[in-house]
């Protein structure tokens, strides 16, 4: 956990050059994570019941067509690979959905534990999407991929960084309540 804490820091220290948002817009963010954070687990089950049963069909069908040009092309490789870069996608994506899950309590008490939950989550986003960008290999795909993975990373840091006090000033709180 000291590591996450060091990164944590170093995070901090990168946004602190940027310009702040409204107070009152930090403070709803704050309010409301635990509610933004549900609608983005409703949504994500949605995607990876659908992911799932695309990535059935699309493994059947590349099976199908590998199955008879292999011998001739000897593509039986890429569906090893597509299986194995699409399994490691299933279960990050999973594990992002089981952190969201149980960040949703502490976001909605203001509890610290919910914030960290969701910069944990982004770190494994970010890794998962360098992961994914490298292992798809193509001149035409690595770099914007990695363009959008930087855009995105520079995004959810800043917005989670944005109400970070709330949720370190809550703990405060909850534990002098705590303490009699």
């Amino acid at each position: 956990m000291d590591s996450i804490s060091k990164l944590e820091n170093t995070i901090e220290e990168w946004m602190k050059p940027f310009p702040h948002l409204p107070e009152n817009v930090r403070k709803w963010i704050a309010q409301y994570a635990w509610a933004i954070n549900l609608i983005g687990l409703i949504l994500s089950a949605v995607m990876l019941v659908m992911a799932i049963g695309g990535i059935i069909f699309a493994y059947i069908a590349a099976s199908t067509v590998t199955s008879y040009t292999a011998l001739y092309y000897g593509l039986s490789g890429y569906s090893q690979t597509f299986m194995t870069t699409t399994i490691i996608a299933i279960l990050s994506f999973a594990a992002t959905i089981v952190l969201t899950a149980m960040a949703i309590k502490p976001l909605k008490s203001m509890n610290k534990k919910g914030w960290d939950l969701l910069f944990l989550i982004a770190m494994i986003e970010v890794v998962f999407s360098i992961i994914s960008a490298v292992a798809g290999f193509s001149a035409f795909t690595i770099i914007p991929n990695l363009v959008f993975t930087a855009i995105g990373f520079i995004i959810g840091m800043y917005i989670l960084f944005e109400i970070r006090s709330y949720f370190a000033k809550s703990n405060k709180v909850v534990e002098a309540k705590k303490a009699p």
